[in-house]
């Protein structure tokens, strides 16, 4: 064979006698890595090294003569990270072919092949050439020939995994130190194809760039959609795709934050896609075609208007769900692989692909509840808006028949639940899924003693199902007493108080009387959206001197001095700007400043810190 093709012997430097002979995977006998490397990974980055090459000419290029638009990047952080993954792609073969370091010699060879070397100098070259054209983007941007870069990649990377998957079905032969410095390299070039797919930048205009023709491309070259009065909306819908999986654009919000106490001017205006008017609009259009047919439903309008972000963000529960169970299995075949002795580089496999699954599985649920939150706050401002809308348009008589307390409910409690049951609906599916998954892999490990347990569980949702009965009770309190009723969870100390106000009705003869008027502090604070003075005073006229004891007994001086406005300053819907322990003092001081003859706390210590806790008590 050596005197009919001397060159392609001198290239290839096949080993007549060696492993590849004899090894099942070796499809061209000795020349199978030659092969390989010659009809498939050399010419996939002979491919992309001419993309790239293409690329930078229409970059570097006239642009008039290519009607080509050239623009800025917003920001290079994106591509510094994609730089750095080049850059170890281009150092790596170049190592490799310095070194002498051989991936497909199984037979100790002292020189490397020359179709090796070859190989080696192409990948090095190609990926130095990505490098050049990442740092040229960083200073002009085109949108023109991209995607072609990113599929010259992908030929690269399944070039490159043809070739791994023949050197991992011969890896006992391999050079073990060789074969994790290439495996190395192909993760590198996997994440680099995973981030070049996913990124869409936000571009800005180029300054040497003036266009022939007017166009209207404010919406896509810009970051922030500036208002008629100057404010700006905010940037999520215009950021790149690592920006809104990572949250990324609420960055600079949370820097100011930090710096500052935020204030109203600061906060930006809801996009379009987030406005009640725009909202109901749609709302409006399913509704009117909802309403001709014969069982009109509203849930399947609000479906067809809101329902395409709210089954969007169901696919994120998949993958959380999926991510879960993502590290016992590994952690199983990890624990096998430690048995059967494999070697180290497979034990590194599985802690990687453990801590994928971790990762994953936040990004996921992240953007789950992103996804579903906002659909439930869009579902509560349309039906706000279009109970509101209808009240307006109700004449005489019709407002007779819908007291103002029933349209206060449902535009309050009952849009308030439908955004609650919102956020729940998808676990109706993902619940019982889990637990099945659950069940078989317990089983797979267990076997039989398994399904014992589950149906343990099963048999003890009837008991937590049963409805809270408070029987022979007998509670007679002298006036001026102080008096603690301890238990554990799940004990009735809630129901108990919840009795006493009247809260939970009679199944039997019971008689409740509380004499003189009561103040509650709930487990739970309420706190409405008004300031700190008017949450305390809760309707009643001011007294300076039992304001001050107020004050002083919840212990919310220090908290005063640090707010703005002191006890002027304005606290949100349900106190979003302040702590849960602040909100359960000014709850207390709301009760403390009623003067009341009864006061009942249920758990009024729980969201307070140690220290507070004993100077609220003292």
């Amino acid at each position: 064979m050596a005197s009919e093709t001397p060159l392609l012997d001198w290239y290839c430097k096949p080993d007549t006698n060696g492993a590849w002979i004899t090894l099942p995977g070796s499809a061209f006998g000795a020349y199978t890595p030659c092969a390989t490397e010659i009809l498939v990974v050399s010419p996939s980055y002979f491919v992309l090294w001419c993309l790239i090459c293409y690329r930078i000419y229409l970059i570097r290029k006239d642009s008039k003569a290519f009607s080509i638009k050239k623009i800025c990047l917003q920001s290079c952080y994106y591509n510094y990270v994609l730089a750095l993954l080049a850059a170890y792609n281009t150092a790596e073969p170049l190592f490799r072919a310095v070194m002498g370091y051989s991936i497909v010699n199984l037979d100790s060879q002292v020189l490397l092949p020359p179709f090796e070397v070859v190989t080696l100098l192409i990948e090095s070259i190609t990926w130095c050439t990505m490098l050049a054209l990442l740092f040229i983007e960083t200073k002009i941007y085109i949108r023109e020939f991209r995607w072609y870069i990113r599929f010259g990649v992908i030929y690269v990377l399944v070039g490159d995994a043809t070739l791994l998957r023949l050197v991992l079905t011969v890896k006992d032969y391999c050079d073990k130190y060789v074969l994790n410095l290439y495996i190395s390299e192909i993760l590198c070039q996997a994440i680099f194809c995973i981030l070049l797919l996913f990124y869409l930048p936000n571009l800005v205009p180029y300054s040497g760039y003036i266009p022939v023709e007017r166009e209207d491309c404010t919406a896509a070259s810009v970051e922030y959609e500036p208002l008629p009065d100057g404010d700006m909306i905010c940037p999520e819908r215009h950021v790149n795709f690592f920006s809104k999986i990572f949250f990324d654009w609420m960055t600079p919000l949370m820097k100011l934050g930090y710096q500052r106490p935020i204030i109203e001017s600061d906060v930006w205006k809801l996009d379009t896609w987030d406005q009640t008017e725009n909202l109901y609009n749609n709302f409006q259009r399913c509704w009117e075609e909802e309403s001709t047919k014969s069982k009109p439903w509203l849930l399947r309008a609000l479906n067809r208007s809101l329902g395409g972000r709210f089954w969007f963000g169901g696919l994120f529960k998949i993958g959380n769900d999926a991510s879960q169970f993502v590290g016992p299995i590994v952690l199983g075949l990890l624990l096998e692989s430690m048995q059967r002795g494999e070697p180290a580089w497979i034990g590194y496999l599985y802690a990687t692909l453990i801590f994928l699954g971790v990762f994953l599985g936040v990004l996921f649920e992240a953007q789950y509840f992103q996804n579903v939150m906002r659909v439930g706050y869009r579902i509560r401002a349309t039906l706000v808006a279009a109970v509101f809308r209808k009240t307006l348009r109700l004449t005489h008589e019709g407002r007779t028949k819908f007291a103002s307390g029933r349209i206060t409910n449902m535009m309050t409690q009952d849009a308030e639940a439908l955004q609650q049951i919102c956020q729940q609906v998808h676990g109706l599916w993902s619940a019982p899924l889990r637990i099945v998954v659950a069940i078989v892999l317990l089983y797979k490990q267990l076997g039989v003693a398994s399904l014992f347990g589950a149906s343990v569980l099963v048999l003890l949702f009837p008991v937590q199902a049963e409805r809270t009965t408070l029987s022979n009770i007998h509670l007679d309190i002298s006036v001026g007493s102080l008096v603690a009723v301890v238990g554990s969870t799940g004990e009735g100390k809630t129901s108990l108080i919840s009795a006493i106000l009247g809260e939970i009705p009679a199944v039997s003869e019971t008689e409740v009387v509380v004499r003189g008027s009561v103040a509650y502090v709930p487990q739970v604070s309420w706190i409405f959206n008004a300031t700190v003075r008017d949450n305390i005073l809760f309707g009643s006229p001011y007294d300076p001197l039992r304001y001050e004891k107020a004050i002083h007994v919840s212990a919310l001086e220090h908290d005063l001095q640090a707010f703005p406005g002191g006890d002027l300053t304005e606290i949100g819907e349900r106190g979003v700007n302040i702590s849960g322990g602040q909100k359960q003092r000014v709850s207390i001081a709301r009760a403390v400043y009623a003067n009341a003859d009864v006061y009942i706390f249920d758990d009024p210590l729980s969201a307070l810190d140690a220290h507070v806790g004993r100077q609220v008590v003292t």
